[in-house]
């Protein structure tokens, strides 16, 4: 553990405010300057103490000088910023006038401090929990953020398994791209959360440097850039979070109760499920859902399906696995609850150990290769009843 000696502090309010995107960044002068020279590559915390007893975190990514032959944890950085309301705004609502998604911010930058999470973002409740799992597992590890995986291209050359973690929400074409590319070439991917790759998203320079500011305007009326690059839904030109997932985000907000259909599934292994067994709270916030289009990837195997309720509305969140030529497997868990409440705040033991036990089988399992050469999909897609 690294510490530093007793600093001195002061308030900083200092900010560079841009009209025509509604973002603010922070125009702070450097408390002190931290070498990592030396560091373990991974997941770490500073904890900011004051004397007044008073903490907040500021979160660190040492990133891996090669991902070959490891699974790949990619910090959700981009999601983290879209939800940001430091400043006044995210790229949601605007704090100034009540939360009014009309004044939202279009820009979101990262020379600031993540408000949620006392200073972590979304990292403490969709990140921290798989993280703690895959190191005690001892299987090869590599720590990226998903701003790496969309600004360092070949990034993931050679990868045994890329992991999206709890809410993976904003993407850039470009990390859209290098994902893909890597399943294609036998890299094993795991969706551990929902509403995955739905926004996507434009990097540019900030004051401090190369891609410290993100646009997303969700509107190609207000957005400069027109064509495929917009800032819009990843659905909307022509990339459907499904072609990569296997699922369509389904709804929010959700709640239910995970239900099993295929307990031989090879990642359900040593839980002792049956079919119909269902692990209370599993399903929460947003949901994904396996649909019978063209689009969908075949083979895809939906290995659980589970009632969900919508706010007043009822409909069905799935979990599917899907190979492709390359050998490499895609599993999806189709719920954003997985981590938060199912290896976090869980709301049984008996839901946790369910799913951590399958979250252990799909790293391990990832950690060995293509998991697709030894556990190719069986459809069932298109004879399952999943709709309304």
């Amino acid at each position: 553990m690294w510490r530093s000696p007793r600093l001195t502090g002061g308030r900083q309010t200092a900010t560079i405010a841009t009209r025509a995107t509604r973002s603010v960044a922070a125009d702070w002068e450097p408390t002190v300057t931290v070498s990592t020279k030396g560091w373990n590559e991974g997941a770490y915390l500073f904890r900011l103490a004051a004397t007044d007893g008073s903490a907040s975190y500021v979160p660190l990514t040492v990133r891996s000088k090669s991902t070959a032959g490891k699974v790949v944890i990619a910090n959700a950085v981009l999601t983290w910023q879209a939800y940001n309301t430091w400043g006044g705004s995210s790229t949601y609502t605007s704090t100034d006038d009540g939360g009014s998604f009309s004044t939202r911010a279009y820009a979101a930058s990262f020379d600031r401090p993540y408000v949620k999470g006392k200073g972590t973002g979304k990292f403490l409740s969709y990140e921290l929990p798989v993280i703690l799992r895959a190191e005690r597992l001892g299987i090869p590890l590599a720590y990226e953020t998903v701003l790496d995986v969309a600004t360092r291209p070949g990034l993931l050359k050679g990868a045994r398994g890329y992991v999206s973690l709890g809410h993976d929400e904003y993407w850039t074409a470009s990390e859209r791209d290098a994902v893909e590319s890597a399943r294609d070439a036998g890299t094993n991917l795991a969706f551990l959360g929902a509403n995955v790759s739905y926004w996507q998203v434009r990097l540019r320079a900030g004051p401090l440097g190369t891609n410290r500011v993100m646009d997303v305007y969700k509107s190609r009326t207000a957005d400069p850039v027109k064509g495929n690059r917009a800032t819009v839904l990843f659905r909307d030109v022509g990339r459907g979070e499904n072609l990569m997932t296997g699922q369509f985000y389904e709804c929010y907000p959700a709640k239910g109760d995970y239900t099993v259909i295929n307990p031989g599934f090879f990642l359900f292994r040593g839980t002792g499920a049956v079919k119909g067994s269902t692990y209370r709270g599993v399903l929460e916030v947003e949901v994904d859902r396996a649909q019978v289009t063209a689009s969908t990837p075949r083979p895809l195997q939906v290995v659980a399906r589970s009632r969900t309720t919508c706010g007043s509305t009822s409909t069905w969140s799935t979990s599917s696995y899907y190979t492709v030529k390359s050998g490499a497997g895609v599993f999806s868990t189709g719920s954003m609850g997985w981590i938060l409440r199912g290896l976090g705040a869980a709301s049984s033991k008996r839901s946790a150990n369910f799913v951590g036990t399958v979250t252990d089988n799909v790293l391990r399992e990832m950690a060995k290769g293509p998991m697709g050469l030894s556990h190719p999909a069986v459809n069932n897609l298109d004879s399952l009843s999943l709709g309304g």
